[in-house]
């Protein structure tokens, strides 16, 4: 199944990461939990927008950091931030079992 660029979509891609993740050097390689993949599909579509497409860039497509800084208009820093981000949320969700919160910004209130 694939979107309309003709990249696949975020569950096969979620499939493909994890499954590469858990690759075993034992020939009885197990298939993942669907829970599991659920649970990373849902915290993948979770993630703000350009977090995801920076993390799927580097985990799916083999990008460096520098050619997704290139192609994205960022710095190499703030591409690792997103990672760090990515990465985070997605080691949260499999920790606790739940989607994280999305954390709200707040802005300061002045009260004239």
């Amino acid at each position: 199944m694939t979107d309309d660029i003709g990249k696949p979509d975020l569950r096969q891609r979620a499939r493909h990461a994890l499954e590469r993740s858990q690759r075993q050097d034992s020939a009885g390689e197990q298939a993942p939990d669907p829970q599991t993949l659920a649970l990373l599909e849902a915290t993948l579509k979770a993630m703000p927008v350009r977090t995801r497409e920076i993390f799927l860039a580097a985990r799916m497509d083999a990008m460096s950091y520098r050619e997704i800084a290139k192609a994205t208009g960022l710095s190499i820093t703030m591409v690792e931030r997103h990672m760090a981000k990515a990465i985070g949320l997605l080691d949260h969700a499999l920790r606790y079992g739940s989607v994280p919160a999305p954390r709200r910004r707040w802005r300061r209130l002045w009260l004239w």
